[in-house]
């Protein structure tokens, strides 16, 4: 398995789960523009960000978010 940007993990899941950017960051609480930098390779979340991330989709394998699985 090669490893993924997380830029590519997001876009897959709001692809899949058809979900906006600005949806995702309202769910979680960062503002649209933060969501906007992971979702083009800008940034990524911090490990706060990710624990939120984890929490608030806890149907989603935290593995998925961390680029260790390829599929949820």
């Amino acid at each position: 398995m090669h490893e993924r940007e997380f830029k590519d993990i997001l876009l897959d899941f709001l692809q899949d789960y058809d979900i906006s950017q600005n949806a995702f960051a309202r769910k979680i609480g960062i503002n649209k523009g933060l969501a906007s930098d992971w979702a083009r390779g800008k940034s990524k979340p911090g490990y706060d960000s990710l624990k939120i991330i984890a929490k608030t989709f806890n149907d989603v394998p935290v593995a998925y978010w961390l680029g260790l699985e390829d599929c949820f």
